[in-house]
């Protein structure tokens, strides 16, 4: 949204010594973008789903522009985390994290970690005091079995670094 400022901001830290990562869904045209990759020394993106239709439909974005913008970002060398939230209904399945993993491991050599991140809707009070609802309000956390199943699953396509993180419940 503030791609010059954003520039001139991490141009004025990197002066100053300062590591900087950029935090970026990938959702903008390659010219608006690769002057902050550039200036970046670690890039920490989201591939939240494999599937076009579904990335379109909970994103507004084109899942092409940002697989599109992921490689662009490898081939500059860059070093990349790459981030999934586990989400129930959306973004749980292992397919989907096994397309993930396949991904990251065919197109993003420059990748030292992938995280999987598990749902929380710890937001839920703010939806309340602004008189909105939310469809995942009433979900709860992800269990701990399924993070380290989904885990195993990226981890069985050939990725070494991969972790998982977020409150879960553990199921007797």
């Amino acid at each position: 949204m503030q791609p010059l400022f954003s520039a001139a901001l991490m141009k004025a830290v990197k002066q100053e010594g300062v590591h900087v990562a950029l935090d970026t869904c990938l959702g903008t045209n390659w010219k608006v973008l690769r002057p902050l990759v550039t200036l970046a020394d670690l890039v920490l993106l989201d591939i939240k789903t494999m599937d076009e239709r579904d990335h379109l439909r909970l994103t507004g974005i084109s899942l092409k522009l940002v697989l599109a913008n992921a490689r662009r970002i490898a081939k500059m060398g860059k070093p990349i985390w790459v981030r999934t939230p586990v989400i129930p209904g959306y973004t749980a399945s292992e397919e989907n994290i096994r397309q993930v993993a396949r991904f990251i491991k065919q197109n993003l050599p420059t990748v030292t970690r992938y995280d999987i991140l598990a749902f929380n809707n710890f937001c839920v009070p703010k939806y309340t005091r602004l008189g909105l609802s939310w469809n995942l309000q009433d979900a709860g956390l992800v269990a701990e079995a399924t993070m380290d199943k989904l885990t195993h699953v990226a981890r069985s396509e050939g990725l070494e670094l991969v972790h998982w993180s977020g409150m879960t419940k553990v199921e007797a």
